[in-house]
């Protein structure tokens, strides 16, 4: 069962100039990438794949409908924070 996490709960760094958000939900541990669809990074735990983290390039390609239906464990208010800005 996936559990959503909240901006609360995560660290959240975006790069304006690549137009690139990270999240990273704690505890930060060792770890692979998935790239579940072309610039959309997920990133999952070696010791029992818990998703720990995703990566978003080029976020504003993307609109918020798409990407609550690509990653629907991640609290909205992270993009709206982030997108179109």
């Amino acid at each position: 069962m996936t559990h959503m996490r909240t901006i609360e709960s995560a660290y959240v760094k975006y790069n304006q100039g690549h137009d690139t958000l990270h999240i990273y939900f704690p505890p930060v541990e060792s770890s692979y990438d998935d790239e579940i669809v072309n610039g959309i990074i997920i990133r999952r735990s070696i010791v029992d794949e818990r998703i720990i983290g995703v990566t978003i390039l080029d976020l504003n390609k993307y609109n918020l409908k798409v990407l609550s239906s690509l990653l629907p464990f991640v609290d909205v208010e992270i993009f709206k924070k982030y997108l179109y800005g």
